[in-house]
């Protein structure tokens, strides 16, 4: 749109000759300030998708992970073993029943805290109104348990000491305990010592 001003100053032109001057247009005004909105907004949705495209391609490029559907725990720390007494001990036992089947009174175990690979040797005194079939002892160390047959050293098969001896196989830091089961011809009975 153009407004008509007439010529007073300038020169080449004849005073009082109309000029066409140009009339600044607010809609294009207008324009102009859309197109800058629309350009920083196209903007911003590149930078979120470049963004976006790059985290997803270095997952792409990052080593693939196996579910195995087994949860990753963390152990909680193995505790310190306690101590215990060294060579040759002796512990009484009180048993329940005096009027069935086999009873027992000591238990020595020599020596009481073996290395792995040391000679181990344990006894028990039993009696019976039955004559003692057998006596054996399970051994429950920290990788499994093993049961030792024991002997009669001294004694008669109705009142004597029953002894075994073996090589130590398994450490016994965490879990130590010896049961001993006694028989006669009708009768089994079981007495368990636990040390750890």
């Amino acid at each position: 749109m153009y407004y008509t001003k007439y010529n007073m100053n300038q020169p080449n032109i004849a005073p009082g000759t109309p000029v066409a001057t140009p009339v600044p247009n607010p809609k294009k005004k207008q324009l102009f300030i859309a197109g800058g909105i629309i350009i920083g907004i196209i903007l911003i949705v590149e930078i979120i998708w470049a963004r976006a495209y790059m985290k997803n391609l270095s997952q792409k490029n990052a080593p693939p992970q196996t579910d195995t559907g087994v949860r990753q725990i963390t152990p909680s720390p193995t505790p310190k073993p306690k101590r215990l007494a060294q060579g040759r001990q002796e512990f009484s036992v009180s048993s329940r029943d005096a009027t069935k089947g086999p009873q027992f009174s000591s238990i020595v175990i020599d020596p009481y805290d073996p290395r792995v690979g040391a000679s181990q040797s344990m006894s028990i005194a039993v009696t019976d109104k039955l004559p003692i079939t057998s006596v054996s002892v399970t051994v429950t160390t920290d990788k499994g348990k093993k049961t030792y047959p024991m002997k009669l050293t001294s004694g008669e098969a109705i009142n004597g000491v029953w002894e075994g001896t073996w090589n130590v196989e398994d450490t016994h830091d965490i879990t130590y305990t010896a049961t001993f089961t006694a028989r006669d011809s009708t009768n089994t009975d079981t007495v368990t010592l636990t040390i750890r």
